[in-house]
């Protein structure tokens, strides 16, 4: 049998787009009842052939660090003795000492409910931190310190950003087909700049954003601007050795500075956005010890150490009920023969 990791990334009070405290608390109380939740150290020794669950295993992980990882999970996992991994993309962290009230605070009547944080949506908090450098909707680095007795902490990268990869523009930026992505490529982000394809700038070499493409849009806005940066519009992109400096860099500026400011070892990597490529995970390789991706499928002994697939958690219960038969179980070998 496999172990299936799975990935959530915040965790709302309310119902929401995302999964909510409700039904976080239901997945936390059916792997209690029936499977074994896996920290770090024992999915290590488990990749080693070191060690085999007793029962059906899970592993928890959660993408970026939000805020509401602390208020409203962090307690939940406490209350049930289990482990997590957290993969905070260092650049969001908050550099300031505050620690904001969570559940415990709640239960021991010191606050009311309403009185705890209410988080943003995932792409309003990005959005907020690349227009204004800082979003409090992301964790500090005091209450990240706060939950290592729970949570094991990986990187999930120094900017968790996106380029423009090799092909023809498909969009149009109009403001209504904003994704935060476009604040990290362009600076500014105006009405009338084309879009490409994108992927994480750590799994391809990053394209290089002149002012040509500013110039063109002043000169040919009554026009049609597809038109007009298919036939006008070559971006230049990072060579392979400066793409390689760049991830490298990046790489080991997130990993040394979580161990700074933690005074913890940093083992592994979550790609930013599942995106990999041959040169980011041998990169990879060479700084950590394991890597998630956000490839559907379980964990096995002895595997490649730096493909270790995941789940996303999603809010539909009984999805999360599939999940975790379909993944840890034989079933996924018998349709994945």
């Amino acid at each position: 049998m496999g172990v299936v990791v799975f990935c959530y990334h915040k965790i709302f009070p309310k119902k929401s787009y995302d999964v909510n405290l409700s039904l976080f608390q239901k997945h936390i109380k059916i792997l209690d009842s029936f499977y074994e939740v896996l920290g770090l150290e024992e999915l290590k020794a488990y990749l080693e052939g070191l060690y085999k669950p007793k029962k059906p295993g899970v592993v928890i992980t959660f993408d970026d660090g939000y805020a509401d990882n602390f208020i409203y999970a962090y307690p939940i996992l406490k209350k049930y003795k289990k482990k997590a991994i957290i993969f905070p993309i260092y650049s969001r962290l908050l550099k300031e000492d505050i620690k904001r009230p969570t559940l415990f605070d709640y239960w021991e009547g010191k606050v009311s409910f309403k009185d705890l944080y209410k988080p943003l949506g995932a792409g309003e908090a990005n959005r907020e931190f690349f227009e204004k450098g800082v979003s409090y909707d992301f964790l500090s680095f005091e209450e990240l310190r706060s939950m290592l007795d729970v949570f094991d902490v990986g990187s999930h990268g120094l900017t968790h950003s996106k380029t423009f990869i090799p092909s023809k523009p498909i969009d149009i930026y109009s403001g209504k087909n904003y994704h935060y992505s476009l604040s990290s490529i362009y600076n500014p982000l105006k009405e009338g700049l084309p879009i490409y394809p994108s992927k994480s700038d750590l799994s391809h070499p990053k394209a290089f954003i002149t002012d040509e493409v500013y110039e063109l849009l002043e000169k040919n806005k009554d026009k049609n601007l597809i038109d007009v940066y298919t036939k006008s519009l070559k971006l230049d992109f990072e060579t392979e050795n400066q793409y390689r400096e760049r991830v490298r860099y990046e790489l080991k500026a997130s990993k040394e500075g979580l161990e700074k400011a933690l005074g913890i070892n940093i083992i592994s990597f979550a790609y930013p956005f599942g995106d990999m490529s041959d040169i980011l995970k041998e990169e990879v390789s060479n700084i950590f010890y394991m890597a998630f991706s956000t490839k559907k499928k379980p964990v096995y002994p002895h595997q490649d150490r730096y493909d270790i697939g995941r789940v996303i958690a999603v809010k539909d219960i009984f999805t999360f009920i599939k999940n975790i038969i379909y993944y840890p179980t034989n079933l996924y070998k018998y349709f994945n023969k």
